[in-house]
């Protein structure tokens, strides 16, 4: 008998019947109850446009012109010189963001596939597929989000509030930061330092050798830059990870999500110091999901947090029983971000735990040597 069997002595794992259905059942239902989220959240897609273009409040609303649109480049205003109304804009935006739902369902593993492996036992592969995964991940944010808030404010921190403005004229504004602040505070920030950052190895690396050009790569990067790192076979070339990513990445996310909360305050609309807290940490999880998932993922998740409820809200005024299923949701919403942050909190403790007991292990093993030998 070796040593390691001396020291720990493996015993045969056999479950009991009815524990082996019940995680079964676990795995059906969570599948289920991310999946219901994801179609609710597509139906809101719906009827949002319903809402904006195909109600007297809503066309009377989106008929207005824009006379250029505001967009920023890093901290500096720019006006697209396009005269649009807001419905066309608006309608730009939403075939935009249906297009970012479909291109989520393959990303990064597919969702058929995803399913599959939760079922076989792999319950983490959920988090490889980005939609399966946004109704965790969305959900947990808010209520930690929630948390901040209350917190702040009993010691008199406040958050501030928007002003009142028609809803419809909301909806669109809504909508509009969902697409254009993701390209202002992820893409220009964290992807241009990651496209960067990918171009400069890969051209290094594969300089004696014939492959995709540079402005391809560099492209790729900056719409999927873990997926492009992971196919070129970069990560263990850009340096040391923390969390699965370099320093230069963590460095580049803070930076990110600081200016996304204070811009908020910075925008005169309302807001005070208080957002800045909840803001910036939205950011980082923004910023994450976009690393991870793609460009697609962090415009999802963004027109989560804005428009998902607030379709429901709007829509309930002229479908009174969808106040039900909106109370329903929310209800369902809560629950899962609740899961997500007991699992996170779980699986944190668990790491911990194992770490401490192969310490122990190594230890023990150590000293058995010293008596032995």
């Amino acid at each position: 008998m070796g040593l390691n069997e001396k020291l720990v002595e493996e015993k045969p794992c056999t479950q009991p019947r009815f524990l082996l259905i019940l995680r079964r059942c676990l795995r059906y239902a969570v599948i289920s109850l991310s999946l219901i989220v994801v179609v609710s959240f597509l139906t809101s897609h719906f009827l949002g446009v319903f809402l904006l273009l195909f109600t007297p409040e809503g066309l009377e609303a989106m008929g207005n012109y824009i006379h250029g649109i505001p967009v920023m480049v890093y901290t500096t205003p720019v006006i697209i010189p396009i005269e649009v109304t807001k419905g066309t804009l608006f309608l730009f935006l939403w075939v935009f963001q249906l297009l970012c739902f479909i291109l989520a369902i393959k990303m990064r593993h597919g969702i058929l596939d995803t399913i599959k492996n939760v079922m076989r036992g792999r319950v983490k592969s959920m988090f490889e597929n980005n939609l399966l995964s946004a109704p965790f991940i969305a959900n947990g944010t808010l209520l930690i989000v929630l948390a901040i808030n209350a917190l702040q404010e009993s010691h008199g921190i406040p958050t501030g509030t928007l002003p009142e403005i028609d809803k419809y004229e909301f909806y669109f504004q809504l909508a509009y930061a969902s697409v254009f602040e993701e390209f202002t505070f992820r893409v220009l920030f964290i992807g241009v330092f990651e496209a960067v950052m990918v171009s400069r190895v890969y051209s290094y690396v594969k300089r004696n050798e014939r492959g995709p050009s540079g402005l391809w790569i560099f492209l790729k990067a900056l719409a999927f830059p873990q997926r492009t790192k992971d196919e070129l076979g970069l990560r263990r070339l850009l340096g040391k990870e923390l969390m699965g990513l370099t320093y230069g990445e963590w460095f580049v996310l803070a930076i990110s999500a600081l200016m996304f909360g204070f811009a908020h305050v910075l925008s005169g609309i309302g807001w005070k110091i208080g957002k800045v807290t909840h803001a910036t940490f939205v950011g980082i999880v923004l910023g994450l999901v976009y690393i991870k998932f793609g460009f697609q993922a962090s415009v999802i998740l963004h027109w989560f947090f804005n428009n998902y409820f607030e379709a429901y809200s709007m829509a309930s005024e002229f479908i009174p029983r969808l106040s039900l299923l909106s109370d329903a949701l929310e209800w369902l919403n809560t629950f899962l971000g609740v899961i997500f942050i007991a699992a996170v909190i779980g699986g944190l403790l668990f790491k911990a735990t194992r770490s401490i007991m192969q310490e122990g292990t190594e230890a023990s093993i150590e000293t058995y040597l010293k008596q032995v030998l």
